[in-house]
């Protein structure tokens, strides 16, 4: 529903004159928005440079301390201890369960369906949910009726009117100081 505006009924160059002032804001809210973008892409690719480094140093470091601990694995974790805790923080393995992961060239559908070909469903999710636009076209084709939908707990809100507006930029622009 439309609010209504407890103002006086205006002329066409009354909305005119509004849309020019919204157009104008709306130009210079996307020229602060597009300055913005940028700037941040400047940023970030002014940064990307030392993260890349920074982070294949921190690779190359965690890698360098996993090996040597595993290396000294029995001097530095004696009998079942699965971690050490150190000055600067703890070491340690930790037992991981085992993954299934779909196999090279395989995708997690492919696989998916081939579980269902084997009939073997109770390993596949299925997201079950109402098909809204199946259900709009049948409504509009009267294959199903609002109280069916009702019993089931779905509810049909009529379609409301929405406002919109569509702004001349480059008329906007040319009379910019008019």
């Amino acid at each position: 529903m439309i609010e209504k505006a407890k103002v006086d009924e205006v002329t066409r160059e009354q909305v005119n004159a509004r849309l020019k002032r919204l157009g104008q804001k709306v130009i210079e809210f996307d020229q602060i928005k597009l300055g913005m973008e940028e700037e941040i892409t400047e940023v970030k690719a002014a940064y990307a440079q030392q993260l890349e480094g920074r982070a294949e140093t921190i690779e190359r470091l965690a890698r360098g301390l996993r090996l040597a601990v595993q290396d000294s694995r029995e001097r530095l974790l004696p009998k079942d201890r699965k971690s050490s805790k150190l000055l600067f923080g703890t070491v340690g393995f930790r037992r991981q369960g085992d993954k299934v992961e779909p196999a090279v060239g395989v995708t997690e559908e492919q696989a998916a369906f081939k579980l269902q070909g084997l009939d073997l469903n109770q390993f596949v999710n299925i997201t079950v949910k109402p098909d809204k636009d199946a259900i709009k076209a049948a409504l509009k084709a009267h294959e199903v009726n609002t109280q069916i939908l009702n019993s089931v707990g779905l509810v049909v809100v009529p379609a409301g009117e929405d406002f919109y507006y569509k702004l001349d930029r480059p008329q906007i622009r040319e009379h910019w100081d008019d």
